[in-house]
């Protein structure tokens, strides 16, 4: 199936360099990039884009969740995979992603995500956990992170896809994935654990920044 990966940004245009310069190499025949600019508050996003050759599209109000609908209504694939500007997806990420969409019935995979430093605070995976099927009613903050979370088109888009009052650039910062995660699961569909499908986040918080974002 092809994949349509799709990379949200605000006023970072060198994180983004960054991030579509592991991102691009990953791409197969069938998949397609969308990069969506946030409100960003200068030409400094499309400007990267034209660089490196990336499709770019503007949200004209920021948030994450708005940005990332956003995204999903201007591509195709059957499979839309997100991930951040702050993260470098590693080689294959994308051949896990699709081979954990083996049965009709998975809604959505998470893979892993690592982060490029030690802090203890930091919400990711310091080891690969174990492949896990998630079914049923489960706590969502179990299940991964939307640094790297693909779902199948007609399961985000049938219940809405994410909440534009949450996540990042709304008043409650973030939680926008776990929300995805448990809709999914409480219509039915089954979630995945893959940490095949590996994407390293970019440390840039302070320490300070990380304990307000695991507040938030």
């Amino acid at each position: 199936m092809g994949c349509s990966v799709i990379v949200c940004t605000r006023n970072r245009p060198e994180l983004l360099r960054e991030a579509l310069g592991a991102v691009m190499p990953t791409l197969r025949c069938d998949d397609e990039l969308v990069v969506v600019d946030s409100a960003s508050e200068s030409a400094s996003t499309r400007d990267v884009c034209d660089e490196l050759g990336a499709r770019c599209v503007r949200a004209e109000v920021k948030g994450l969740s708005i940005a990332r609908n956003r995204g999903v209504a201007e591509s195709t694939g059957d499979i839309v995979v997100f991930t951040d500007d702050d993260c470098r997806p590693q080689p294959g990420w994308l051949d896990a992603i699709d081979a954990a969409f083996d049965a009709a019935d998975v809604g959505f995979v998470i893979g892993q995500v690592r982060a490029d430093v030690d802090d203890p605070y930091l919400p990711f995976d310091a080891t690969p956990r174990p492949r896990r099927v998630f079914e049923g009613i489960v706590d969502p903050i179990d299940i991964g992170h939307g640094a790297c979370m693909a779902f199948r088109r007609e399961a985000y888009v049938a219940y809405g896809g994410a909440d534009d009052r949450l996540g990042a650039g709304s008043r409650l910062l973030s939680a926008e994935d776990h929300d995805l995660f448990l809709r999914m699961l409480v219509h039915g569909w089954k979630g995945k654990y893959e940490p095949g499908a590996l994407v390293l986040h970019r440390d840039w918080r302070s320490h300070r920044e990380v304990v307000q974002y695991c507040w938030g």
